[in-house]
């Protein structure tokens, strides 16, 4: 009996597997009507210049009303006149999202002046671009602030919130040196391949108690020219390209409102992601021919000084 409950179980799992590429393959041909952002709040870390300011404009078209969260106040007040200039409802809040304290307190501002958030963009990120050897412990630690553990803490602070009503979008902005890394980027990619986690884990945490209606999207873009990368590079740019921050931009608003689970840009590192079933030589020859990656900000390490 044990045995053919488990035969069952394994047919079972075949067919949706076999119907849910079925499924992928038409919704490419015949997409999801777009859902409506008209009127949501969406809340945008690191919003004051490059890939956030792109990202606040393309929700803006929506009619999204947009929060801008960043920690340099100039450039976040910034995007905020753009957006008003637009004629969209914009607000800024100055807020080091890496700081759980200063979370707590600017997200307990913005749910009393602004109301719920409807989609959360943990965009907020930093790139240190140098040797492991010279990377100073201070540095590293701000690197999985920002880019890792900011996630936490702005989710945990937004999260009950959608569960009260089981509607929300959380989206989280990786990168796709956590599918192939690169030089000079050991705490960057380190911090990257933990969102894919965060985000995999999250997406079956909500799956499992219920809450059908908080979608979550992950982002795995390339190096993106917006000046946090020090001169990003590739020896294929017809292949791999360079990608520009409006461009990702639109294509994230819309992975968003077609409830994508992950977007990969450019598509050519779907492939990329099966590297590992090949041997590990084979991987160094694809990275040397590929040549992506960023030129450091320095590679001399200084001289070790003694008092």
């Amino acid at each position: 009996m044990n045995n053919f409950v488990e035969v069952m179980n394994i047919i079972t799992t075949a067919i949706v597997v076999i119907l849910s590429f079925i499924e992928h393959f038409y919704r490419k041909l015949f997409p999801f009507k777009k859902k409506s952002l008209n009127g949501k709040c969406v809340l945008i870390t690191g919003g004051g210049g490059g890939l956030g300011k792109q990202l606040a404009v393309n929700f803006a078209k929506c009619g999204a009303r947009i929060i801008l969260w960043d920690i340099h106040t100039e450039s976040n007040e910034s995007t905020a006149s753009l957006l008003k200039a637009m004629r969209c409802e914009a607000f800024s809040y100055t807020c080091d999202c890496g700081n759980e304290a200063q979370v707590k307190e600017t997200a307990l501002k913005v749910q009393n002046e602004i109301g719920h958030i409807d989609v959360l963009v943990n965009n907020a990120g930093i790139m240190n671009a140098k040797s492991i050897t010279m990377q100073t412990e201070e540095q590293i630690r701000k690197t999985f602030d920002t880019n890792v553990l900011s996630h936490f803490w702005t989710t945990k602070a937004f999260l009950p919130s959608m569960m009260e009503r089981n509607d929300g979008h959380i989206v989280t902005i990786a990168s796709t040196a956590a599918i192939n890394g690169s030089p000079y980027l050991c705490d960057y990619s380190a911090s990257k391949y933990a969102l894919i986690g965060y985000h995999e884990s999250l997406t079956l945490e909500l799956r499992e108690q219920g809450f059908t209606n908080i979608r979550t999207t992950c982002i795995c873009p390339n190096f993106i020219n917006t000046g946090l990368s020090v001169k990003p590079k590739t020896n294929v740019p017809w292949l791999i390209p360079i990608l520009q921050a409006s461009e990702v931009a639109k294509a994230i608003v819309n992975a968003v409102r077609t409830n994508q689970d992950m977007l990969i840009l450019p598509k050519i590192f779907y492939a990329i992601t099966v590297k590992r079933l090949i041997p590990f030589r084979a991987q160094l020859a694809i990275h040397d021919y590929l040549g992506i990656g960023i030129e450091p900000k320095s590679t001399k390490r200084t001289k070790k000084t003694t008092t």
